[in-house]
C-alpha cells in the first residue's frame, strides 16, 4: 500500500482513510509507522481501523472470550500506530434470537475492551451486525449500557437498508455515531446520472503513480470500469443515497462520512461520482 494516502487524496480529493484490518496481514510496526507518516504528509490521515471479521463478543469469560480480547488488543495497537482515533468492532452472537443473558455478555466484553484501549486514547465504535444485536434498538441499548464517552456506533447505509426502514434506522443510530459508512454500489453511480460522467480535473504535475484499485473505504471528514450490464428492458435499481443523506441531515450529523464502494467497476470513478453526488445533495437540501 505504498503511496496509498497520496493516491487517495490526489485522485479523489478526500481527506482521510477508513481501513480494514485485512489489509495489514503480515505487517510489522515499522510498516504501520511508515504508512502513518505517509498519510500525515499527504493530508489524508488514517482515521479509523475496522476489524474486518465479526468478533465473537457474546460468550462467557473463558478461552473464547480471552482469544477475542487478545485479537482486539492487537487491532487496538495497530490503530494506535496508524494514528487512528477509533477502532470498529462488529459483534457476533451465539444465539439466533435476542437473549438478555447474552446481551449482558456483549456488554461485559465491550466494557473490558474500553478498559484495555483507554490508555491508547482510542474510541470504540460498534458496527451493526446481521445478528439480532445489530438491530437498532439493541445496538443503541448496548452503547448506553456499556457507557462512557469512548463508545459509539458505526452505522452503514448497507446495514440500514437491510432493515424495514433505512431512514428511521439511521435517524436512531447516527446520533451515537463516531463515523458513518456511506455504502454504495454501481446502481447508485448509474442513478447519479450526469454527475457520474463529469470529467475529473487533470492530475497534478508531481502526481506519482499509486496503487490500483483504491481502498475499500476512502473517507471524507465532516460531513470494480465495468458497469453492471442490464438486461433488455430492465430498469436500474433505485438509489437510496438521497434518503440516507437526508436522514443524516435530519439529525444534524457532522462526524466522519466514509465512502464505502461495494461495486465492481472503476473504484476511483465511482468514489468521485458519489462524492460529487453527495456534495450536491448537501448543497441543495
Amino acid at each position: 500500500m505504498s503511496g496509498l494516502p497520496k493516491f487517495a487524496f490526489q485522485q479523489t480529493g478526500l481527506r482521510g482513510l477508513v481501513l480494514d484490518t485485512v489489509l495489514f496481514k503480515g505487517w510489522g510496526l515499522d510498516e504501520l509507522d511508515a504508512l502513518r507518516t505517509q498519510a500525515d504528509q499527504a493530508g489524508c490521515p488514517c482515521l479509523l481501523l475496522r476489524e474486518s471479521e465479526p468478533t465473537l463478543t457474546g460468550v462467557p469469560e473463558g478461552a473464547l472470550f480471552s482469544a477475542a480480547l487478545k485479537r482486539i488488543d492487537l487491532v487496538a495497537r495497530a490503530a494506535n500506530r496508524l494514528g487512528c482515533n477509533a477502532l470498529a468492532i462488529q459483534p457476533r452472537c451465539t444465539k439466533t434470537a435476542a437473549d438478555e443473558r447474552e446481551f449482558d455478555l456483549h456488554t461485559l466484553f465491550f466494557r473490558r475492551v474500553l478498559e484495555r484501549v483507554d490508555r491508547l486514547e482510542l474510541n470504540v465504535l460498534i458496527e451493526p451486525s446481521k445478528d439480532w444485536i445489530g438491530e437498532p434498538s439493541w445496538l443503541i441499548e448496548l452503547v448506553k449500557k456499556v457507557g462512557g464517552f469512548r463508545i459509539g456506533t458505526l452505522p452503514s447505509f448497507e446495514a440500514a437498508c437491510r432493515t424495514q426502514d433505512c431512514v428511521a434506522t439511521l435517524r436512531q443510530t447516527a446520533p451515537y455515531a463516531g463515523a458513518v459508512l456511506a455504502s454504495f454500489g454501481d446502481h447508485d453511480v448509474e442513478a447519479l446520472g450526469p454527475l457520474a460522467d463529469e470529467p475529473e480535473p487533470p492530475p497534478a504535475d508531481d502526481q506519482e503513480e499509486g496503487p490500483e484499485p483504491a481502498p475499500r473505504k476512502t473517507t471524507k471528514k465532516t460531513t470494480r470500469k465495468k458497469t453492471s450490464k442490464k438486461k433488455p428492458g430492465a430498469e436500474s435499481e433505485p438509489s437510496r443515497l438521497p434518503e440516507c443523506i437526508a436522514a443524516l441531515r435530519a439529525v444534524g450529523y457532522e462526524q466522519i462520512l466514509a465512502l464505502d464502494y461495494q461495486g465492481a467497476g472503476d473504484a476511483v470513478h465511482a468514489i468521485n461520482a458519489a462524492r460529487r453526488g453527495i456534495e450536491a445533495m448537501l448543497e441543495t437540501a
